[in-house]
């Protein structure tokens, strides 16, 4: 028996607000449509609403504590500093949709999704995997789908035609058969961060119309391959009439106080050598326009060095606190206590440590201090991420009739292994039960995949070598 095809689109960054207001205008016409025939509700991101750890938890099923990825970046903490990288495929402790399937030998489609490089150190063999912009460049597993590779240009940005290419790439990779298509649409994301003020206040720029017609039109096209649909978005945006200013509270109280970006970064490159580039250049190496040259750089600077690995290096004595991430807060040995203190002075601040808001085997990546600001407050910008995103099902014999649905992010996984008619993780913290039986799907029981998962994954990192993976990094 043939199981169900599952697509799964992902908008990243938006909310019902910001869809709505493009629906009303007849920009997305097609979406008007599918919304008479499908259950649809809000998605409640993790805290902080960042891409990494939200995307990671609905494709795994599981909160931060399981999967490990608290942010884009992993700080370890030594005696005397702070070591910071940013999280690759290696970091992700859990096993995602796409090797949950292959352990059934279904077929999946993985496009953008967050941690997916390098693609090739996937356990899935039975994927087609096109890594996402966070890593330093595309990668495309197996490699006789790199003839695809024009189409995903990790530095399109919010390039009409780029754009466009990427979409059509995803036509050209659903024509092969498949049981999961998985994609992620970041376009949205950069677009509230550029345009989110205008959007939000009621002003549909052309940009933004241009981008959400492109955008309807390319759901319309995917919904025709499958027999499920589900739309997903990570956190939405808000637009907060006072913003805080984390940094300014502690260095208030004379706390020395250091953003990312801010202390530069260190570059290990033989033995003890360390080359050192200073913050205010990292700052014009993001540069859009700067980031393609400044990649090809580095990968010359690393070129047959085997101790090389890029790493943010921060000394307590210079930075006894370190800001990675909006809300995240990691300290220096002894001064927790007192951070906390100084920041719950201010009324505005909800401020947790991680066990307050996760477990798991994990939970010690996660910083010392999560900080989250209360309604009508952004944290460092008056526009910033909310915890609001969208989920949206259709499809065959789905009951959806007057269905809202009011969904974690944890919860996704288990509702698409439950369309594919699989088991769900024994240790999901998805509770879909109630949902799907309210939907008509029927639920498969549990099974545990992560044991299993944990050592395929012993057996393809010793495969691929650790020099090679060292160099990866």
């Amino acid at each position: 028996m043939r199981n169900n095809k599952v697509a799964v689109v992902g908008i990243d960054g938006v909310s019902w607000e910001v869809l709505n207001r493009f629906i009303d205008n007849g920009v997305m016409p097609f979406l008007k449509n599918l919304l008479s025939s499908s259950a649809k509700g809000v998605l409640e991101s993790v805290i902080p609403p960042w891409t990494p750890p939200a995307w990671t938890s609905i494709a795994t099923g599981v909160n931060p504590g399981k999967h490990g990825i608290f942010s884009f970046y992993i700080v370890t903490k030594t005696a005397k500093e702070y070591h910071v990288r940013f999280a690759t495929i290696f970091d992700v402790m859990y096993p995602r949709l796409h090797e949950i399937v292959d352990f059934y030998g279904l077929k999946s489609i993985i496009i953008n999704l967050p941690l997916t490089y390098p693609a090739n150190f996937t356990t899935a063999r039975n994927a087609i995997i096109v890594s996402d912009w966070i890593g330093p460049k595309l990668t495309i597993y197996p490699r006789r789908f790199e003839k695809y590779k024009d189409y995903f240009d990790v530095n399109r940005k919010l390039e009409e035609n780029k754009t466009e290419l990427f979409l059509n790439g995803v036509l050209e990779l659903a024509k092969y058969d498949y049981d999961l298509l998985f994609v992620i649409i970041s376009e949205t994301d950069w677009l509230m961060h550029e345009e989110g003020r205008e959007i939000l206040s009621g002003n549909i720029t052309s940009r933004a119309s241009r981008l959400m017609k492109l955008i309807d039109s390319f759901i319309r096209e995917i919904y025709e391959t499958a027999e499920y649909l589900l739309i997903v978005s990570d956190h939405g945006f808000s637009l907060n009439s006072n913003a805080i200013d984390l940094k300014s509270i502690l260095e208030k109280s004379n706390m020395k106080c250091r953003r990312l970006g801010e202390a530069g970064v260190a570059f290990k490159v033989i033995g003890n050598r360390t080359l050192h580039i200073p913050g205010c250049f990292i700052k014009i190496l993001r540069h859009p326009k700067v980031r393609h040259y400044a990649k090809r750089l580095f990968k010359r600077i690393n070129i047959g060095k085997k101790t090389t690995r890029a790493f943010h290096s921060l000394k307590y004595e210079d930075c006894e606190v370190l800001l990675p991430d909006p809300g995240y807060i990691y300290t220096a040995p002894t001064l927790k206590k007192k951070v906390i203190n100084i920041l719950k002075e201010c009324s505005a601040l909800n401020v947790y440590t991680p066990n307050e808001l996760y477990y798991g085997p994990y939970i010690k990546r996660a910083p010392d201090l999560i900080v989250w600001p209360k309604l009508g407050y952004g944290l460092d910008s008056s526009i910033t991420h909310s915890l609001k995103g969208i989920t949206l099902i259709a499809g065959k014999d789905l009951d959806v009739d007057k269905h809202v649905m009011k969904l974690r992010t944890w919860d996704v996984a288990p509702l698409i292994l439950s369309l594919l008619g699989l088991p769900i993780p024994h240790d999901t913290d998805g509770n879909v039960k109630s949902l799907c039986k309210r939907l008509g799907v029927q639920l498969h029981g549990k099974r545990d995949y992560v044991s299993y998962w944990k050592v395929i994954k012993k057996i393809k990192t010793a495969s691929i070598g650790k020099r090679n993976i060292r160099h990866a990094l």
